[in-house]
């Protein structure tokens, strides 16, 4: 079960991230995958918060990987959106 999650995680997220440069694809939908990856990002940052509760390490820890990813989807987001203008 672990495995078909994580290849169902993986497909979505690779494939998501695929289409974005894609200008085949209408610029609404690669919005759409550009929010759920960016509120996925949001889902770790709150574990991180959640976590934080338990073990101060940790959720720092996850908080700042969170972070990182963040802003790193962001920027790549709108280099995307900026050079893929329809």
């Amino acid at each position: 079960m672990d495995n078909f999650i994580e290849i169902l995680l993986d497909l979505i997220v690779n494939g998501s991230i695929e289409m974005l440069p894609n200008k085949k694809v209408p610029k609404w939908i690669r919005t759409i995958i550009s929010l759920i990856i960016i509120s996925m990002i949001m889902g770790i940052i709150i574990l991180g918060i959640v976590v934080l509760k338990e073990s101060l390490l940790g959720g720092i820890l996850i908080i700042i990987v969170g972070v990182f990813l963040l802003i790193g989807i962001i920027i790549k987001v709108k280099n995307y959106m900026k050079y893929t203008k329809d």
